[in-house]
């Protein structure tokens, strides 16, 4: 009712403008413009901020249901395989019976299924984690060359089932940096396994360890496989990769994975390709200087 009043009394004093240009009527005509000006951007600025907090209450509820289905569907998936192996352990043990060479043989293969189904349910937990910045990084100070040695020996299987052998280098004898230990670990592993997946029997894979500038580079080399410029670009995004270009199940994710790491510790990782068939996966992480763990710790908060 008032709106429409003043309404009808703009309408009048524009007529009066319009007919007698009457001042009175065009300080009326103004200042009520002026008003419903006011009133439309009081409005416009409240329907602003009600669309943005539903869309923030929105995006929380939807961030709780993505966290809330992804334990569910881990510790699902988690409990079973964990059962399967502790079953298989019994039958390999032979606490439930004798078992033959070629049941032993077998037990073993879905025990490593078993376990490669954790690995891979491990993956997406770091993988979501870091995404939606719930990850927590123990920072410490560590040698990158001790490291290696000790995800090479937890690799040893990998290796000698196709025979290849692993020769690494490193610039110095201790190179050390400020990072979360087991994230590195992860990387390190799970570039040497791609590596693996690419070579042939008998084939050889370069690990060289080094300083460039300000950053540690560690740079993986291995022989008989040739990626393009395309394919060696987006190798380690989330998407625009086909999955034809991966020869085992998982290596998309899991490299996925190490970009994020990597990126996560102020770092940097590509792959680049050769005509000579050689494939290098490279990332670079800083150098620990005095104070860096603290430095990169207030970082995250």
């Amino acid at each position: 009712m008032k709106d429409l009043m003043l309404l009808s009394i703009f309408l009048y004093s524009l007529n009066l403008v319009f007919k007698q240009d009457s001042i009175l009527a065009l300080i009326i005509v103004t200042f009520l413009i002026i008003v419903y000006s006011i009133k439309f951007h009081r409005l416009k600025l409240k329907n602003y901020n009600l669309k943005k907090n539903y869309h923030n209450e929105l995006k929380e509820s939807l961030n709780k249901q993505k966290d809330i289905f992804a334990d569910i569907l881990t510790h699902d998936l988690k409990i079973p395989t964990l059962a399967q192996l502790r079953g298989l352990e019994l039958i390999r043990n032979e606490t439930l019976g004798s078992i033959n060479d070629e049941q032993k043989d077998l037990i073993e293969n879905i025990e490593a299924s078993c376990k490669y189904i954790l690995n891979m349910i491990s993956m997406l937990q770091n993988t979501y984690k870091i995404e939606t910045g719930k990850n927590k990084f123990n920072y410490e100070k560590f040698n990158i060359s001790k490291l290696l040695v000790n995800c090479i020996n937890k690799i040893s299987k990998d290796l000698n089932e196709k025979n290849i052998s692993l020769v690494y280098f490193s610039s110095e004898p201790d190179i050390y940096i400020a990072a979360d230990l087991e994230s590195i670990k992860e990387v390190i592993i799970n570039l040497i396994l791609f590596a693996i997946s690419y070579s042939y029997n008998n084939d050889k894979i370069l690990v060289y360890i080094s300083k460039e500038e300000n950053n540690v580079k560690f740079l993986l080399k291995t022989s008989g496989v040739y990626l393009s410029n395309q394919v060696c670009s987006n190798i380690f995004e989330q998407e625009n990769i086909n999955s034809q270009n991966y020869t085992v199940i998982g290596q998309k994710i899991s490299l996925y994975l190490c970009k994020k790491i990597i990126e996560e510790h102020n770092g940097y990782i590509y792959a680049k390709s050769s005509q000579d068939n050689s494939l290098s996966l490279i990332f670079k992480l800083p150098i620990y200087k005095e104070n860096s763990i603290k430095s990169a710790i207030s970082s995250l908060y």
